[in-house]
């Protein structure tokens, strides 16, 4: 029998070496556009950490005997505790006294939940990096803050860019909400703060708790005073 001599059609091989390369392509490309999604998603949810400001400490534990907090739970059992949180008041219910005690030993923490109720509280330390702790605002330059560690500006500076993630927050209680949001050109020198930022450096959260002690400053304009009698000569209306 006679052989048929003629090469084969290699069109089907390039038929499906082309489909391969399409479903690769596409395999590839889903996995970039879904990662990026993802990851912009997962980005968003760690690049500011969760940070309470607990609002009512003091009332509860100053004047308590035992140092532990004084706080009743309402009719339900359950406590509720109003915390300072990315500018607003949040009310937060906690059911174990235990924790409530420990909450009130705190300032400010980072929470974890369990269906909406508070089960633990962390050190925002475990969820932020705090780059200044009870520093003292030393003055604006350009776009960056410039903390201080000494109260006479002659400690260690730390100097730092504002931007869109961050928020600075005045929970000294002279200025009501408690935990209202400030702009950087209303901090003052002196003005007491701690502050964290991300993992990428970036400055998130700004804690103000504590204003320069301020006071009216008086002249007099006529001095009485007799330094051989060593009193004064004022008379009385």
């Amino acid at each position: 029998m006679k052989k048929d001599m003629k090469p084969k059609s290699k069109l089907w091989l390039w038929l499906l070496i082309g489909a391969l390369v399409l479903a690769a392509v596409g395999a590839t490309l889903f996995f970039v556009f879904s990662g990026t999604s993802n990851g912009k998603q997962n980005a968003e949810e760690v690049i500011r950490a969760d940070l309470y400001w607990n609002v009512d400490r003091l009332f509860y534990t100053e004047n308590s005997e035992s140092g532990l907090s004084n706080r009743e739970p309402a009719e339900d059992g359950v406590y509720y505790i109003r915390f300072a949180y990315n500018g607003a008041h949040v009310e937060l219910p906690i059911v174990d006294k235990q924790l409530v005690n420990y909450i009130d030993s705190l300032s400010l923490m980072g929470l974890v939940f369990d269906d909406g109720v508070v089960v633990d509280a962390v050190d925002p330390r475990e969820v932020a990096t705090e780059i200044a702790f009870e520093h003292y605002f030393q003055k604006a330059q350009g776009n960056d803050l410039v903390f201080n560690s000494s109260l006479t500006m002659n400690g260690m500076q730390i100097q730092i860019a504002v931007c869109e993630l961050t928020e600075i927050y005045d929970v000294s209680g002279v200025v009501e909400p408690v935990g209202k949001i400030l702009s950087a050109s209303e901090l003052k020198p002196m003005d007491r703060v701690t502050a964290y930022t991300n993992s990428a450096g970036q400055l998130t959260h700004v804690f103000l708790d504590q204003h320069p002690v301020e006071s009216a400053i008086y002249w007099r304009t006529v001095c009485k005073y007799n330094s051989t009698e060593k009193s004064t000569t004022r008379e009385a209306d």
